[in-house]
């Protein structure tokens, strides 16, 4: 993901342990990069600020699996804000 930066301040994963934490987290990155690639080149912009995102995940999710869910809710939030006046 070249040419734009997410922060996250505080990723909580209740009950994972650090062995699963770092396979959600692997996951997430890459899944994060490839869906803001492929927005970016459909010339979709996403907002620079997702403020508190608390998300409601189907509990069975685990590994890999809850990264990519975890990146797609990310990147329907910022898709949203800029829909709705986010800062681009």
């Amino acid at each position: 993901m070249s040419g734009a930066a997410i922060e996250l301040g505080e990723f909580v994963l209740p009950g994972a342990s650090a062995a699963d934490g770092a396979l959600v987290a692997v996951a997430f990155h890459r899944e994060i990069g490839q869906l803001w690639e492929a927005d970016q080149a459909a010339g979709i912009i996403w907002t620079d600020s997702l403020g508190t995102l608390i998300l409601d995940l189907d509990p069975r999710l685990a590994g890999a699996e809850l990264g990519h869910a975890i990146a797609r809710e990310v990147r329907n939030r910022a898709r949203r804000d800029q829909q709705h006046g986010g800062r681009p």
